[in-house]
């Protein structure tokens, strides 16, 4: 019973590994700088770019961690919510 288990959760394991270990790839979502950075916009640039997390920071709230996350794609907008750069970081 066991052993059926583990082969069950075995294929469920590798996808969230090869998720978390994805690339990002901000080259792939630069066509959106200037766009308004809607819910939609932003899972399609995650989806785009391979990243594995995001985060938008506006320009008025400047403040961030400084850690960083390879697979994470870092939206960066103006006061207006208009995209101004990506970058995976």
């Amino acid at each position: 019973m066991i052993i059926k288990s583990l082969s069950l959760a075995l294929p469920l394991l590798i996808g969230t590994i090869a998720q978390a270990n994805a690339a990002c790839n901000a080259s792939l979502v630069q066509n959106l700088v200037g766009t308004t950075a809607t819910f939609n916009t932003v899972n399609n640039a995650i989806q785009t770019a391979g990243a594995g997390s995001t985060r938008v920071i506006e320009e008025s709230n400047p403040i961030m961690t400084k850690d960083f996350v390879p697979n994470r794609l870092t939206i960066f907008t103006d006061l207006n919510n208009k995209i101004k750069s990506l970058a995976c970081n």
